[in-house]
């Protein structure tokens, strides 16, 4: 009896619980991918609200849209690409390197269908991405591609995270994600939520990075240690997924901008006296006068004597890294470099441990090969030094950026594609002028890019860092140069000829219909947005940009329904809710 009461008792209970909440339609799937038929063909398609187990629902990312056939048909090539938002694509997804890897593989070996689906998704970590590839399994892919590390504290379950618990040990991490993924999870989750005051209307907005800046760590911080350790298993695990499914990989190290990002926060070793604080400070300051007169030897020779004291300081590493790079010594700033990278007290970039635990992964295993994007990235840098050529700001690529790293990746795919593709092998590579074409990479659109990004780093936490207006300015200057041409005619020719190759890309689509509502043309741009929301009708984001176009439009019923169905899907959609409430405003 007392067995009973104490074990089967709660189990029947949570049973029964869980069985209800189901019935009456509460909660949802929690997979990755969910099954679909459409007449006599079964397809998969990506969850949206798939992120709703790690983050708040008000702050929960978004999933690129994605419907796969399966079984996978035989002309098809199909390539999982798994990470975070450098893998995703940001600012713009539809010009993610994913994207680019897709073009160069179509374009050298015509005939065969090649399919990149990015499973990627901003601010997720390891301990997201491992569901998705243990779910992956059934989308039949011919070739795993991973790309991630850059979110490993500041992402969920991370010590400087802002989504929930932070470092519980990995066991009750994934106890934690397990049990979300049930009714009953999904319901203690929504109303945890409401007690602690994080309902829909008192979540704070999404801020990207600038959500993390209060969480800062020393090089030397003890709560460094588990994430390594949390990582490893993660990629482990994930690798063994790959295995398991008869999957080969492609396992990348993770680029990042050591030049022109200066680190966001700097903080001094713990235990530092006020006298060795005062002495480390006199060593800075001199060294910072010397640096600003262009006395690079003089200025290193002060710095390095600050160093002796203290090198976990992020900002001294990183000036001594500017100071060997006037002195033309690029390796030693590529290494000054990259210790301020290690050393920066906000981390929101892979360091050098994260992508030593990746090499050392794939060298553990015959199924995975080791592209090692850091360093051959780097090779095409300025001064052999990767910086905003490749990069918008921290760790997120220009469309040069992705054009380059996508051929790395594509030369590695070149080496495990079967003989049956081979044989139709052109024998090169596209230029980037083609692919960009193909992706409707407009003049309008890279315009709008550098605008956006010259807007993000005038921004918290971007604005403080060292030089910053230096990137500003060369946002603004590249936003300037394509100012006379955002406009050129040849912009909607190429959107309508790359949706006239490909009818059915989702991005194209949406990037079209963006171009074509904001110069006027909404009942064109309404067109598209409806097919989008048709076609992926269990995904918020078309529905609200549906809504927004009727709402231009002065069809405010039809509006009205679109941002009830997003507030449907996601109840704290606060985008869909303030204009809900514009529209009742006006009708009264």
């Amino acid at each position: 009896m007392r067995l009973t009461a104490l074990f089967v008792m709660p189990a029947l209970f949570l049973i029964m619980l869980e069985a209800g909440l189901r019935l009456s339609g509460f909660g949802h799937a929690p997979q990755f991918f969910l099954p679909k038929t459409i007449g006599d063909r079964t397809y998969l398609e990506t969850n949206d609200r798939f992120t709703f187990r790690f983050f708040p629902r008000a702050l929960a990312r978004s999933v690129v849209p994605h419907r796969l056939e399966v079984p996978n048909p035989p002309h098809t090539y199909r390539i999982l690409l798994f990470g975070e938002s450098a893998a995703n694509g940001d600012p713009d997804a539809a010009y993610g390197f994913g994207r680019f890897l897709e073009v160069l593989l179509g374009e050298r070996f015509p005939g065969v269908e090649f399919e990149v689906v990015c499973t990627a998704v901003t601010a997720v970590n390891s301990h997201v991405i491992l569901p998705i590839a243990r779910g992956s399994a059934r989308a039949e892919a011919d070739l795993w591609l991973i790309y991630m590390g850059n979110n490993e504290v500041i992402g969920p379950y991370g010590p400087a995270t802002v989504f929930g618990s932070q470092s519980p040990p990995l066991p009750l991490v994934r106890a934690g994600v397990a049990a979300r993924g049930t009714r009953t999870g999904q319901a203690v989750k929504v109303l945890a939520e409401r007690l602690a005051g994080r309902a829909a209307d008192g979540t704070p907005a999404w801020e990207g990075i600038n959500l993390f800046a209060e969480n800062l760590l020393r090089p030397d911080d003890p709560a460094r240690t588990p994430v390594y350790k949390h990582f490893r298993r993660n990629l482990d695990d994930i690798l063994d997924a790959g295995e398991r499914a008869g999957i080969p990989v492609l396992l990348s190290t993770v680029a990042t901008n050591l030049r022109d990002c200066a680190p966001f926060a700097s903080l001094h070793s713990g235990g530092m006296s006020a006298d060795r604080l005062a002495e480390w400070t006199a060593y800075y300051d001199s060294g910072k006068t010397y640096e600003a007169d262009g006395a690079y030897r003089e200025a290193l020779a002060q710095f390095r004597r600050a160093a002796d004291i203290d090198a976990g300081f992020a900002e001294l590493l990183y000036r001594m890294g500017r100071c060997h790079e006037a002195l033309e010594d690029f390796e030693e700033a590529r290494r000054a470099y990259a210790l301020a990278r290690d050393a920066d007290a906000l981390v929101v970039r892979a360091d050098s441990t994260i992508n030593q635990i990746i090499r050392e992964a794939a060298a553990r295993r015959d199924s995975v090969r080791l592209v090692d994007a850091e360093k051959h990235l780097g090779l095409a840098g300025t001064g052999e030094i990767p910086g905003r050529n490749l990069f918008f700001e921290h760790v997120h690529f220009t469309p040069v950026g992705n054009d380059r790293i996508a051929r790395i990746f594509a030369d590695a795919v070149l080496e495990v594609l079967p003989t049956r593709i081979l044989e139709t092998d052109t024998g090169e590579w596209p230029g980037p002028a083609t692919c960009q074409r193909l992706l409707a990479v407009t003049l309008w659109d890279q315009h709008r890019l550098w605008t956006e990004m010259a807007q993000r780093q005038s921004q918290p936490p971007f604005a403080s860092r060292l030089h910053n207006e230096a990137n500003i300015a060369y946002c603004k200057a590249r936003a300037a140069r394509l100012a006379t041409q955002k406009d050129h005619p040849l912009n909607r020719v190429i959107y309508e000829r790359a949706l006239e190759a490909k009818p059915g890309d989702y991005f194209l689509r949406a990037r079209f219909a963006a171009y074509l509502q904001l110069n006027g043309h909404l009942d064109e741009a309404l067109g598209h947005l409806q097919w989008i929301a048709d076609t992926f009708p269990n995904f918020v984001g078309p529905h609200q940009d549906l809504g927004v176009n009727l709402l231009l439009l002065g069809r405010m019923s039809e509006a009205k329904a679109s941002f009830e169905r997003a507030l449907e899907l996601n109840p704290a959609y606060e985008r869909a809710r303030t204009a809900l409430a514009f529209i009742n405003e006006q009708s009264r």
